[in-house]
């Protein structure tokens, strides 16, 4: 099985929520043959950048995926879900 960083084109984002400590995402993968298996994050000029892993899974299994993401850096301006080939805002503090 290989770990792969999802396709941002192929995800769709239900639910995003910050709090003073964590981001929160409700995570559904329109891929049918990925399961959630990690993320990766990284922190430039107060923006968050957010990888999901998914593996590769011979079933289809829908739903979707609750993701709980630590946060270090406490003023965040942005988030964004980084993907091999593109990046997508989906959260900006101002909007929120």
């Amino acid at each position: 099985m290989d770990l792969n960083i999802a396709q941002v084109e192929s995800l769709y984002i239900k639910e995003t929520k910050v709090t003073k400590d964590k981001v929160n995402l409700y995570v559904i993968n329109c891929s049918s043959a990925g399961v959630f298996s990690g993320y990766t994050t990284k922190v430039k000029n107060n923006e968050l950048y957010i990888g999901l892993k998914y593996k590769l899974f011979t079933l289809n299994i829908s739903g979707g995926s609750d993701i709980q993401i630590p946060l270090k850096q406490k003023n965040l301006q942005k988030i964004y879900l980084k993907g091999p080939n593109s990046t997508v805002e989906i959260w900006d503090r101002d909007i929120g």
